[in-house]
């Protein structure tokens, strides 16, 4: 028993020392070769004549274009899930037929540049076909994935939210680890840290409202600026019986009605300007890796699990949103995401877990900070 404890030990942790090698050996290629593309551009920048400066500097671009196109020239990472490892193997195969002519066109530059006559004109043109036919492959894989089976598109976005959310719990070695659950939401969520199940009648008006001591702690600095001081007089969550109504810090309002749904044109017109009913409230916190201030959104799901409104929830407190949600008849879930990278916002974590649907709604704070 102990020896076959110590053999799988053994053989996960060689797995591990050799992903690690090739990750550096690749590092150290792109490292090389981009070295070796900067060195050719200052060698042409120290020459005097145009032609020179343009054919040393034409000169890096291959070594470019191999530093970038031969990372794909390798196959996933093993253990993937078997959906998410075809995706990365069709945009591989698209990637390398793409970065052939993208290499090609760059060393036809370099000839065209260096040769004359004939030679030049005809590495000229070989080299702007090069170019015209590079993106072809990219964009023929991405209509055909887009043509794929809803399931099997779902199923790739599953396990790529899942990726995430592994990665996230590795990177923040957070205390209490985020669980997946793949059957929640539009294509999986992380397990709320609190889910209240809506209640089985309409509850009492109430309202919930920014503070300005709430909305320092979640800045770490004392909000003073004229937008925020507008968000905190402005800005509201309030339940009259009848229907939810959020404003923001533009005096934007959005009222939708949740009593008895209702068919046809009236209920249309009961949700507002939603796409959909909305049936849950997520209260939502990240705070990303060395970023004192963390982000607090207000969000608005339909059936589906997709964003119908997005509210900055800048100074409100969740247990009051959670009142809300409960006498509204909507379910509430409160998630936690501190720790989270820095990435772009369409890249984001949250963004890719709620997906808008078409008719999204987005409440801001104010048109100046």
């Amino acid at each position: 028993m102990s020896m076959m404890i110590w053999w799988g030990v053994t053989s996960r942790s060689v797995r591990r020392l050799t992903a690690r090698a090739r990750q550096g050996f690749r590092r150290a290629v792109t490292g090389v070769l981009g070295a070796t593309g900067l060195v050719l551009v200052v060698v042409g920048a120290e020459h005097r004549t145009a032609h020179a400066q343009h054919l040393w500097m034409a000169g890096a671009l291959p070594f470019a274009a191999a530093a970038v196109g031969w990372r794909v020239w390798h196959a996933p990472e093993e253990g993937l899930p078997d959906a998410l490892r075809l995706r990365e193997r069709s945009r591989r195969i698209a990637l390398r037929a793409a970065s052939v002519p993208g290499f090609g066109a760059s060393v036809g530059l370099v000839v065209h540049l260096g040769a004359h006559g004939a030679l030049a004109h005809e590495a000229g043109v070989a080299a702007l076909w090069a170019v015209v036919l590079a993106p072809i492959p990219v964009l023929v894989e991405s209509a055909l994935w887009g043509a794929a089976p809803r399931a099997l598109r779902l199923q790739v976005r599953t396990a790529r939210l899942a990726e995430a959310v592994r990665e996230l719990n590795a990177e923040s070695a957070r205390v209490s680890p985020l669980d997946f659950d793949p059957d929640r939401g539009y294509a999986g969520t992380p397990v709320p840290r609190r889910s209240v199940a809506p209640a089985a009648h309409l509850g009492p008006a109430c309202e919930a409202r920014p503070t300005r001591g709430r909305a320092a702690s979640m800045l770490s600095l004392d909000p003073v600026g004229r937008a925020y001081r507008t968000w905190l007089r402005e800005s509201s969550l309030r339940w009259d019986g009848t229907t939810l109504t959020l404003t923001d810090g533009r005096r934007n309002v959005v009222a939708v009605r949740l009593g008895a749904a209702e068919p046809g044109a009236a209920e249309r017109a009961a949700r507002g300007p939603l796409a959909d009913r909305p049936v849950e409230l997520v209260w939502l916190h990240e705070q990303n890796v060395g970023e004192p201030a963390s982000e607090v959104l207000i969000l608005l799901l339909d059936s589906s699990g997709r964003r119908l409104l997005t509210m900055p929830g800048l100074g409100y407190l969740d247990t009051q949103v959670a009142q809300v949600a409960g006498a509204s008849g909507l379910r509430f879930s409160y998630h936690n995401w501190a720790g989270a990278p820095l990435e772009p916002p369409w890249r984001r974590l949250w963004s890719r877990v709620f997906p808008r649907r078409r008719g999204h709604v987005r409440l801001r704070m104010a048109r100046r900070l």
